[in-house]
């Protein structure tokens, strides 16, 4: 189980995301950086075990795009004939 000495840190590492996502438009992995510390600050284990998860999902998702926008930057341009 999740100690309040884990959930503290969990929650202010959550904190220091909030905005990092947000400025880069990862808009939902902001809001739920922020919905997981504030059940870090609760002191909800349960619903920062779900939070956690629901950040993980998104964050995959949110790195798979970023992946895919570099390769189609890297990709050369065909000229048109």
């Amino acid at each position: 189980s999740l100690g309040d000495g884990d959930l503290r840190r969990i929650g202010a590492s959550a904190h220091r995301h909030v905005a990092t996502a947000r400025s880069i438009g990862a808009l939902r992995l902001g809001d739920l950086c922020a919905a997981l510390e504030d059940a870090c600050v609760a002191g909800d284990a349960a619903a920062a075990r779900s939070g956690w998860q629901a950040l993980r999902a998104e964050a995959a998702r949110v790195l798979a795009w970023i992946e895919g926008r570099r390769e189609a930057l890297a990709s050369p341009v065909l000229e048109a004939s």
